[in-house]
C-alpha cells in the first residue's frame, strides 16, 4: 500500500501529459502510485501514456469519455494510497511537492491540505502570478467566493477518509467541480495551507475556464445546489454570496468572453441580489 496516490484525469492533452507524468516520477518522495485515467482521448494521448504501461507504480485506465469528475472518481476507486492527490494533465508538481504534502498530511490527516501555486504559460515559462489560499474553517469563505480560498485540485492532498466522506466529485459538473468538492469537504473539515509554491498551474487557450458558457452554467449550478442543501447561514448571506458569484461571472464575460451585454446582465443581477455590491462595482470601475 503506497502512502499517496496521485490521480491524473486526462483528455486530449498530448502536448503536456508527458511533462506532467515526469513531474511525478521526479519527486524526492518515492512512496507513491500514479493512476492515469484516459477519458476517451482522440489525439495521441493514449500512445504517450502507453509508454508508461510497464512502469512500476503507474496504473493506466482507459475508458469512454464521461468527463473530468467521473475520471477523478474512477481514479480514486482504483487508488490504494492512504492519501489522494489530484493533478490536472497540464499542471506540474515541483520536485519536493509530495514530500512536503505527505509530511503535513501525516501530522494533520483530518484537514484538507493545499499549497500555493504559480502560473506558467503553455511553454512552461512562469507568468509571475501566484495564488495562495487560507487555513482554518473556510466553509463560509468558499461560499462568499471573494478571494482564493483553495487554489485548485492540483494543489491539494487529502486522506482517503475525507474523500469518501463527500463521496467524490459531482459527475454533473466539470469546470466548477472542484469548487463544489471543496465546499462539501470544508463543511465538516478545516483547511490547512502549506505556504510554499509546490504546484505549477499551466495557462493555455484550452483551459476549461476559458469556456465561459460552461463556466456560467457550472458555477451557477454549484450555488443553486448549495442553496437547495441549505448551506447558507441566512437569507442575507445567501444574497451576498450570489451577488459575488454574479460579479465574478460579469468579469469573466467582460474580459475573457468579450461579451459586454452578458457582463452588464450579471452586474444588474449582482445589484438586485445585494444592493451594497454597487460599491464594489464602482471600485472596480
Amino acid at each position: 500500500m503506497p502512502t499517496v496516490s496521485i490521480i491524473i484525469p486526462v483528455y486530449n492533452a498530448e502536448k503536456y501529459i508527458d511533462e506532467t507524468i515526469q513531474s511525478v516520477i521526479k519527486q524526492t518522495f518515492t512512496d507513491w502510485e500514479l493512476i492515469i485515467v484516459n477519458d476517451g482521448s482522440t489525439d495521441k494521448t493514449k500512445d504517450i501514456i502507453g509508454l508508461y504501461g510497464s512502469t512500476k507504480n503507474i496504473k493506466i485506465i482507459q475508458k469512454n469519455n464521461t468527463g473530468v469528475s467521473d475520471s477523478r472518481n474512477v481514479g480514486a476507486r482504483n487508488a490504494s494510497g492512504l492519501f489522494y492527490c489530484f493533478l490536472d494533465a497540464d499542471d506540474l508538481l515541483t520536485p519536493n511537492c509530495l514530500q512536503k504534502r505527505v509530511e503535513t498530511a501525516t501530522l494533520f490527516p483530518e484537514k484538507l491540505i493545499h499549497n500555493d501555486i504559480e502560473e506558467i504559460d503553455s511553454s512552461g515559462a512562469k507568468r509571475n502570478t501566484i495564488f495562495s489560499g487560507i487555513s482554518g474553517n473556510v466553509f463560509e469563505e468558499m461560499l462568499k467566493w471573494q478571494a482564493t480560498v483553495i487554489p485548485g485540485p492540483s494543489s491539494i492532498i487529502l486522506s482517503k477518509t475525507l474523500f469518501n466522506y463527500v463521496q467524490g466529485f459531482d459527475i454533473g459538473l466539470s469546470t466548477a467541480a472542484d469548487q463544489d468538492f471543496f465546499i462539501r469537504v470544508t463543511q465538516k473539515y478545516e483547511a490547512l495551507r502549506i505556504p510554499e509554491i509546490l504546484t505549477l498551474y499551466r495557462i493555455h487557450p484550452h483551459n476549461m475556464h476559458q469556456n465561459i458558457p460552461l463556466m456560467e452554467k457550472d458555477h451557477i449550478a454549484v450555488f443553486k445546489k448549495a442553496a437547495k442543501n441549505d448551506l447558507f447561514k441566512s437569507f442575507s448571506f445567501k444574497r451576498k454570496c450570489f451577488s459575488n458569484l454574479y460579479l465574478i461571472l460579469a468579469g469573466s464575460c467582460w474580459k475573457e468572453g468579450n461579451n459586454k451585454v452578458k457582463a452588464f446582465y450579471y452586474i444588474v443581477k449582482a445589484f438586485i441580489s445585494y444592493p451594497p455590491s454597487l460599491i464594489k462595482i464602482f471600485k472596480k470601475i
